[in-house]
């Protein structure tokens, strides 16, 4: 028995005349190849089907001829999904989809499709909006390639998309890069990023009215405009630190004063915050800020001084030294402690033999604070200030007349601590 095959017969039938019978003529041709291609082309068409019902987009091509007719081949089922609408709704007509269109973009949408349909030879792109089926108001991208196949005819194939969370991002960005715009445009503060080999590569316009410098002459720099060549050192030291680092997060900044010179020659200080800047874990480079101190350290430098001038009031006041061992009791005193050289017993009124051996705190100038304070008021001096400290096993205190001190002097001299009294004398 032979092979089988798919066969197409043809059947005719022949007059041969009046005294000869009929004939019928029979071929029979095997088409079981036509039939493979034909099962194949249906199976790619499936397949394609398929594939495009899986996309984000709906694909929709039409053939245009010369006599204006259109020929629709096709539009994928995708346009469901993408316009809440079914397929039927659209009556084959890819340009229905205008009936959804937003008012405000109708015009402008109306005529890329004419543009398609009138022979433009290339690619075309525009957003639109559309009044989708749930009724809310979605943004697509339709590109299409129109291209002229043969003589008489265009194709044009397109899709589109719906990108409304695209743009809500990309207006969540353009607000956010705005309001980052204003507030670097507009804060007096120095903000600055840097790439891991120490370049500059964004800066504030601020940095204009701090230093001098502007954008553009610092901009790919080390910044050794501002900087000398130690303040340079100690910021290229914290560079490494932070790039070097092991740990996975952005960990803690580092921050630190340093001076700074300005174009004109002048100086000034500043606060400098460093920190790394990440991609995921990857460290991209260096992000940091300035602010001007130097206000800050003038005032500094003004108590610093008023200080030390409330040490030398100190240094020259009538004074006088106590000891006192752990239990309290005075083992020590005299008016003779380094800067002291007035005898005790005219600043305390008594003779300070009477009070050695007993405790502190039976004293008549001691008698109403506990040996823990350090400003006692007592009757026979109106203004006193005692200062302590402690040594492992001892207490000791320096007693201060203040009396002749006007009240300003007074509290500079009340503002001063032992340690500050004993770092400065």
């Amino acid at each position: 028995m032979g092979d089988r095959f798919i066969g197409e017969t043809h059947m005719s039938l022949l007059s041969r005349g009046r005294n000869l019978s009929d004939m019928v003529i029979v071929t029979i041709r095997d088409i079981s190849a036509h039939i493979d291609k034909i099962d194949s082309l249906r199976y790619r068409i499936s397949e394609m089907s398929k594939m495009l019902g899986m996309q984000p987009s709906y694909v929709w091509s039409s053939r245009i001829y010369e006599n204006g007719q259109e020929l629709f081949s096709y539009i994928s089922p995708v346009i469901e999904k993408v316009t809440g609408y079914k397929k039927e709704f659209f009556n084959n007509d890819p340009k229905a989809i205008l009936n959804l269109v937003d008012p405000e973009d109708r015009v402008h949408t109306a005529e890329q499709f004419d543009l398609m349909y009138r022979g433009y030879d290339g690619k075309i792109s525009f957003d639109y909006r559309i009044l989708h089926a749930d009724g809310t108001l979605r943004w697509l991208r339709s590109e299409a390639v129109v291209e002229q196949i043969e003589p008489g005819y265009r194709q044009i194939i397109s899709t589109t998309i719906d990108i409304t969370d695209r743009k809500a991002m990309e207006l969540a960005l353009e607000q956010s890069e705005q309001k980052y715009r204003l507030i670097s445009e507009n804060t007096k503060d120095v903000i600055w990023t840097a790439t891991p080999d120490r370049k500059v590569n964004f800066i504030t316009p601020s940095v204009q009215a701090m230093t001098g410098y502007s954008v553009e002459e610092l901009l790919n720099s080390s910044m050794k405009q501002i900087f000398d060549e130690g303040a340079v050192k100690k910021l290229k030291k914290h560079f490494n630190y932070l790039l070097e680092q092991k740990s996975s997060g952005q960990g803690e900044p580092i921050l630190y004063q340093a001076e700074y010179r300005k174009k004109d020659g002048s100086t000034g200080w500043c606060e400098i915050k460093m920190n790394r800047m990440l991609r995921e874990t990857e460290v991209i480079g260096i992000q940091g800020s300035f602010i001007d101190i130097s206000h800050r350290k003038q005032i500094e430098k003004v108590l610093v001084d008023e200080q030390k001038n409330a040490v030398n009031l100190i240094l020259n006041s009538h004074a006088c030294r106590i000891t006192a061992n752990s239990s309290g009791s005075i083992i020590e005193m005299d008016g003779h402690y380094d800067f002291l050289n007035h005898p005790a017993d005219d600043l305390i009124g008594q003779d300070i033999r009477t009070a050695l051996g007993k405790q502190l705190g039976d004293q008549d100038f001691f008698s109403e604070n506990s040996p823990y304070t350090d400003r006692v008021i007592t009757d026979s001096k109106p203004v006193m200030r005692i200062f302590r400290i402690n040594s492992s096993e001892l207490s000791h205190y320096i007693i201060i007349d203040l009396s002749s001190l006007g009240e300003h002097r007074r509290q500079l001299v009340e503002n001063i601590s032992m340690i500050q009294l004993i770092l400065w004398s």
